[in-house]
């Protein structure tokens, strides 16, 4: 089966079976909802010889016996990211020169060549929606509010959300309990179920910093964050990042690195429109 990437995205795909050509151990992380299993599995159909396993569905006695295919490809890492560790140092050990590539919203921190999806810029976030509603369009300035994230693009547009009733979704968070198409995910159902996987997989400190964190609008800067926790805010900040519930815009001006996606913001805050400019 032929998986086709969110219109603009080839190149990234690109970038992926690059560095599987160079490394045998690669890993595509970032937030929920951005794409991370769909770039995968583009590789996945670039190599015959490939086998793809959703540890999110996969039992312990699916993972003893796989077959020793030129690529592995093991989806959603991050909730059994110790038993992934084992079973990668194994594989590799094994000296079959197997590939495997990982998706998650964390690494599992064995030596692998990281990636992360970008999010979709204005243009190609217009042209999703466009394709997957069937032809309707949206103010590119409400758009923006779902960060370039290909899910949310998805749910908004397989409710055929107009501007005005996209916007006020947002407002009210209503938009983050829409239910996703069903061949989404289980995990995916929601953004707020997306969320949740999240929230579930951190510790209460990180949940503690998550929470404060999203207090501020837009992107920040580690001394902007460091005030908010009150704190040296190096070490939760960096957690958070490797957790995916902080992407890192290494271009941006002012130091201002740091941003939480608006649907992980919603799901901490007492109201989506709580701290907003």
């Amino acid at each position: 089966m032929t998986i086709r990437l969110p219109v603009g995205q080839d190149h990234q795909r690109a970038r992926l079976l690059d560095a599987l050509d160079g490394h045998r151990l690669v890993a595509v992380t970032g937030p929920g909802g951005s794409g991370k299993s769909v770039l995968a599995r583009t590789a996945a159909d670039d190599h015959p010889d490939s086998l793809v396993v959703d540890l999110a569905r996969a039992r312990e006695s699916d993972l003893t016996d796989l077959p020793r295919t030129g690529l592995l490809v093991l989806e959603t890492c991050e909730h059994v990211l110790d038993r992934c560790a084992q079973l990668v140092e194994d594989r590799l050990a094994a000296g079959t020169g197997q590939r495997i590539l990982l998706t998650g919203r964390e690494s599992i921190g064995a030596g692998e060549r990281t990636l992360s999806p970008a999010p979709l810029g204005p243009d190609d976030a217009a042209r999703l929606y466009h394709q997957v509603s069937g032809g309707l369009a949206v103010d590119p300035l409400v758009l923006a509010r779902l960060d370039g994230l290909p899910l949310a693009v998805h749910i908004a547009a397989e409710h055929l959300l107009d501007t005005r009733t996209l916007a006020a979704r947002l407002d009210d968070g209503t938009f983050y309990d829409l239910p996703a198409a069903p061949h989404h995910p289980e995990r995916h159902t929601t953004l707020r179920a997306s969320a949740a996987w999240s929230h579930a997989l951190c510790s209460s400190a990180d949940r503690m910093t998550w929470a404060l964190l999203a207090t501020l609008p837009g992107a920040f800067s580690l001394d902007e964050a460091q005030a908010v926790l009150d704190r040296d805010a190096r070490e939760p900040v960096a957690r958070l990042v490797e957790k995916s519930v902080l992407v890192v815009d290494v271009l941006a001006r002012d130091a201002r690195w740091y941003r939480m996606p608006q649907y992980l913001r919603a799901y901490v805050l007492p109201s989506p429109l709580a701290f907003t400019l």
